[in-house]
This record gives structure tokens, sequence and C-alpha cells, in this order.
């Protein structure tokens, strides 16, 4: 125990002396290469104790509130206390600059975790499609896509969730249109059960019994064959 507590020690201490001397877009570089060495605590450890936010440029504080949130969203952490991702997509947007999407993508979830207002959310997402759409970005496409759907059909916005569905089919650029047709399909069955049938629906924790069971079906007969359609040879 005292041979490994030595050698974490000496590790922190050559961490330590290694970056005493580097610039702030230096550390960023190494915090990336911790977390794509999968070494979070390191990487935390570098961004929360080496780094004094009020000594950052406007550019730099973008940076490091898009990397802080995003390394706490991989190491599990609520972002309930990463506001500093608002100032980060503020900035991204004002700026037209490249990492705006990704910044999109962990402000909604902050905002999840913040029990920020549905609308809120709402808009946040339409706001990332409409910036994605205008970058031709089909991976952030679906994904916000996905996500705004999600949330409407969770909030029980069934309407909504509909004709967001059907615009996410539609779109020349959303990308991956199996998944857009599966999903939109899957809640359009679900919604059309529970309008039916509701009146006569037993409930159990808010929940109409018979949702659990079309899901269950559902996801048994659309991720086998989206699984294929995806593996072909």
């Amino acid at each position: 125990m005292t041979k490994w507590f030595a050698y974490i020690l000496l590790a922190s201490v050559c961490l330590l002396l290694s970056c005493g001397g580097k610039s702030v877009r230096e550390k960023f570089a190494e915090a990336d290469r911790l977390v794509n060495e999968n070494n979070l605590d390191s990487a935390a450890w570098l961004l929360e104790e080496q780094i004094t936010l009020s000594a950052l440029s406007d550019s730099d504080k973008a940076e490091y509130g898009r990397r802080l949130a995003w390394l706490h969203l991989l190491q599990g952490r609520s972002l309930v206390n990463d506001s500093l991702i608002d100032y980060s997509v503020d900035y991204y947007k004002e700026h037209a600059s490249e990492p705006l999407l990704s910044a999109y993508f962990v402000k909604a979830i902050y905002m999840g975790d913040s029990r920020k207002g549905l609308e809120q959310r709402r808009a946040l997402y339409r706001e990332a499609i409409d910036s994605a759409y205008s970058r031709s970005d089909s991976t952030y496409l679906v994904r916000f896509y996905d996500r705004l759907t999600s949330l409407s059909f969770g909030e029980g916005l069934y309407r909504e969730t509909i004709a967001e569905s059907k615009e996410w089919e539609a779109s020349p650029k959303a990308g991956f249109k199996e998944m857009a047709y599966y999903m939109a399909g899957t809640r359009r069955i679900i919604i059309f059960v529970w309008l039916r049938t509701r009146p006569w629906l037993r409930i159990s924790n808010g929940m109409p019994i018979i949702l659990p069971v079309i899901m269950r079906i559902s996801c048994m007969t659309l991720i086998p064959r989206l699984l294929s359609d995806i593996c072909v040879c």
C-alpha cells in the first residue's frame, strides 16, 4: 500500500511540475489527451486546480467552460453548477465558432440537470437544429432531433412529437433516415394507442400500463431490423 501511495504521489508531482510552465492552451491540450486516455480524474484536477478562471481571455473562458462541462458529463457528475456553458454557447454563437454544436449538446444536458423550463429546453434544441442545418452537420442534426422528439414525447406533447418527427423525416440533411422512420413510427403507434384507449386504461404510477408493453414490443421488432440495416456487408 505504501509503495502504491508513493507511486501515485510521484505521478502527481510530475504532473504538477509538467503543467507549471505551460500556457492555458497547452493545458487544454493536455486535458484533452487525458480525457482521450480515459484518465478523467487527472483531467479534472488539471482543469479545476491548475487553471485560474479569472485570468482567462474571453475565448479561453469559452473553451474552458465547454471542456469542463463535457468532462463532468463523462464523469457522471451533475451539471447543475456548470453554468459557464451558457457563456461558451453565447461566445461561439457571436463568433460563429466551430465548437458551437458540441456546446449546444452539453448545454441541453445542463438545462435538464438544472430543471430549466420545458419551453426553454425546446427552444434550445430548435436553435441547435437550425445551427446544425446551416452547417450541414448530419451527426448533430440526428442528435438534436432525437433529443427534441424524446423531450416532447416524454412531456406528453404528442402532436408536437408527431410534427417534429415528420420534420426530421423530411429534412434533406438530417442523415440516417432509417432512425427517424423507426423512432417516429414507434412513437406514433404509442400515441395512437394511448389516445384511442386511455379512457379504459388502468394507471400505475402515472403511466398507462400498456405503454411499457408497447415500448417493449416496438424495441423487440425495430432494433433487430435497425441493426441488420447497419451491419449490411
